[in-house]
Formats: structure tokens, sequence, C-alpha cells
């Protein structure tokens, strides 16, 4: 199959000169990347929740440390060896002079075009991700948290008036309840299928990444092998290996620092995902358990008040039957009965508080965590702005400048190093 079959619309043609054939990821690289699990849903029965933890900011990757984050594999340098020594034997039966000279100058400033161009595209778009998840999830006005802040004014209602023991003021909170839940159901949907988007983009960027790493450790071994040949040269034509150094190896190390640019911006959005990824498993997590913890409460507390209403409408009704002609001095004992039946209903009310105690609680740990993912949110979508910017000015430094051509004219074939899929 044609190398420009094998790669996406948009993307360079067949390449001149070089060809290295793309690598799959291995098995053990796929494994590696494991995709991102949907948190498990949380029981129905009440209990007290995990404790939310919020995503700290990944660290600032500089050039220099994305460089060994993804190992050449065996069959890479392999192919990469093979296509350096071609490289090296084209050269050494071209003339400086010669119009072929300054093509094979091309190829080297062209090492990893469609990785540049690609992984700079997905860190532009990267960058907004950071600031969807703070808008869509984390500020006041967010949908969540409108959701929240309704669902803790009926907690914290419920909680100051424990003490009516009103069944119908219960009723009236699960309708409101049911209302709530189900929109915090509508936008934990909403953050499964962001969990999903999120996956496949990590996914996409992973295997840019492995391709871009074999392309720098390409140029790397260009440089190497150019530098040999210069010494090979420089003593029976110095003219030659003068202009050896400044043509061919200046651009390969250019070449080689672009690409280990692009490659530290695709790191960073890489742990950008995974940050994002890991604050929308949480905040699934805090929907599950204030809609679990507020639903159970309020059930217990229908049933307890419905209890305690029916339990003291017995007792009245046993007292007018046991005692119907009591004189006023069984007052004192009237009195007790009243002060037993109060002491029920204050145990009752120390339940009920206790259980709303634990809603708000719950509520009060969401509030927390979402303070500290807005804070780390906000620093991973500024360093990977900084990255994008710096990956975006990069792109436009290594492109060369095209041609005016006639609009019947054919495209141009890419000239630089593509690493085709097999």
């Amino acid at each position: 199959m044609s190398a420009s079959r094998d790669r996406p619309p948009g993307a360079p043609g067949t390449v001149d000169g070089l060809r290295l054939p793309r690598i799959r990821l291995q098995d053990a690289a796929l494994a590696a990347l494991a995709p991102v699990q949907p948190p498990a849903a949380e029981s129905d029965a009440p209990g007290p929740m995990p404790a939310l933890v919020a995503p700290a900011p990944p660290a600032v990757v500089l050039p220099a440390d994305a460089e060994g984050d993804v190992r050449v594999a065996a069959d890479v340098e392999a192919r990469v060896l093979r296509l350096v020594d071609g490289f090296i034997k084209r050269l050494a039966a071209t003339d400086v002079h010669d119009e072929g000279f300054g093509r094979l100058e091309a190829e080297l400033a062209r090492i990893g075009e469609r990785e540049v161009v690609a992984t700079s595209q997905m860190s532009a778009r990267l960058v907004e991700r950071p600031v969807r998840a703070i808008g869509g999830f984390l500020v006041r006005k967010a949908p969540v948290a409108r959701s929240l802040a309704e669902l803790r004014e009926i907690v914290e209602d419920m909680e100051a008036h424990a003490a009516d023991g009103s069944p119908d003021r219960y009723a009236r909170a699960q309708g409101r309840v049911r209302v709530i839940a189900s929109r915090l159901d509508t936008q934990k949907a909403e953050l499964l299928r962001d969990l999903a988007e999120v996956d496949q983009e990590r996914r996409s960027l992973w295997l840019e990444l492995v391709s871009l790493r074999n392309h720098a450790h390409l140029a790397a071994r260009l440089d190497e092998a150019l530098e040999r040949h210069i010494e090979d040269v420089e003593g029976a034509d110095p003219g030659r290996a003068r202009v050896l150094r400044t043509d061919l190896q200046l651009a390969v190390r250019q070449r080689r620092r672009d690409l280990l640019t692009h490659l530290a911006v695709a790191t960073q959005g890489l742990a950008a995902l995974q940050v994002i990824g890991h604050n929308d498993r949480e905040i699934v997590r805090a929907i599950q358990a204030a809609t679990t913890t507020t639903i159970a409460a309020l059930q217990t507390a229908v049933a307890v008040a419905r209890a305690t209403t029916a339990r003291r409408l017995l007792d009245r009704q046993l007292r007018t039957a046991r005692e119907p002609r009591r004189t006023p001095r069984d007052g004192p004992r009237r009195g007790i009965d009243h002060e037993a039946e109060g002491s029920d209903g204050t145990v009752d009310v120390v339940a009920l508080r206790q259980a709303w105690g634990g809603v708000i609680s719950t509520l009060d740990q969401i509030d927390r965590y979402v303070l500290e993912a807005a804070v780390a949110l906000r620093a991973t979508a500024f360093d990977l702005g900084t990255a994008a910017v710096r990956s975006g000015a990069g792109v436009a430094a290594s492109l060369p400048a095209e041609p005016d051509e006639p609009d019947d004219a054919q495209p141009a074939r890419s000239e630089g190093v593509q690493i085709d899929e097999r």
C-alpha cells in the first residue's frame, strides 16, 4: 500500500529519498496506556464518603525531560540505522554545489513534519479542556454547582426544622430532591461522556507522541552520522566539510530541537488529560455521594416522622382509654407521661440531625474539593497554553515558505521524513 493512502486526509504526500515505515505501538505500550475507567456506582446504603482528592497540576515538561519519556523499540532502531546509512551514502555521492544537495537539506528540515503539525493542532485544542472543566462544573454558575447548592438549601432547611417532625414537610422536600437528583443524573451522564472523550484524545495523543519520539531519535542518529562523515572528509576536502557543518548539520540539529519542543508539548498535553480525567471521575463520585446520602437521609426522616407521629397518636389514645376518670391530683403522673413522650421525640430529633449533618458534611467536602480542583485546573491550563504557544511558534518557524503556483498545478510532494504505518 502506498504511503499516501496510509495517511489521513490532508497529510503530506509520499516522501522523496528517506522512507522510514511508521511503527505501530507494541502491545506493551498500549497496555501501559490503560483506558480511563468511570467510577464504580455508589451503594444505595448511606455511609461515610471516601475522601475526594483534588488533582495536582502536572509539572512543566521541558524538551530535555520529554526525550526519555518514550523508549524507541528495537525494530525502530534498526530501521533508523538503515535510513541513516542510506542518507549518508547519498550524501557522499552528491556534490555540495548540485541541486541534489539542496534536496537533502530539505529532507532534514522536514523530519517529522506531519507529527509536528498534528501535535500542535491537538495541543491547541487541549488548551480549552481545563477551561471547559472549570466553567462546566466548578464555578458557581455551572449546572452541577447550582444543583448542589439547591440540594444544600433543602438539607439545611430539613436539619434546622428536624424538631418539627412533620411528614408533610418531608414529603414536599422529596419532590424537590427528585427533580434535583434527576438533573444531577443528566449532568453526571455528560461527565461520563466527557471522560470517554478524554480517553480517546489521550490515546490519539499517545500515538502521535510515540511517532514524534521516533523522529527525534532519527534526527539524533543523523546528527551523529553527519559528525562522523564530516570528520572523515575534513582532511581531504576542508571546504566540503565546512559546507556540511554550516548547512546540513545545522539543519538537522535545529530540527531535532524543534521535535523535542513538540515532544515536550505532547507530553504536557498527556499529563493535562490525566488531570482532567481525574477531575471528571471525582465530580461523578461527588454527585453520586450527594444524591445517595440526601435521598437516604430524606427517606429515613420521612419514616421516622411518620413513626413518631403514629406513636404519639397511639400514646394519646392509650392514655385516654386507660385514664378516663383521672382527677386533677393525677397531674404529676400525666406530666411524667408527657415528659417521657417528649424524651422519645428528642431522641428522634437527635438521630435526624445526625443524618442531615452527614449530608451537610458530604456537601462541605465537595465544596472544598471544588476550590482545590479549580486551582489545579487553572494551573494546568496556564502551563498547557504556554507550551501550545511555544509549539505553534515552532511550527511556523519550521515550515518553509511555499512558492506561488498556478491554479492547475499539482500539490508539491513533501521532502521530509515521514513514518508510514504498515
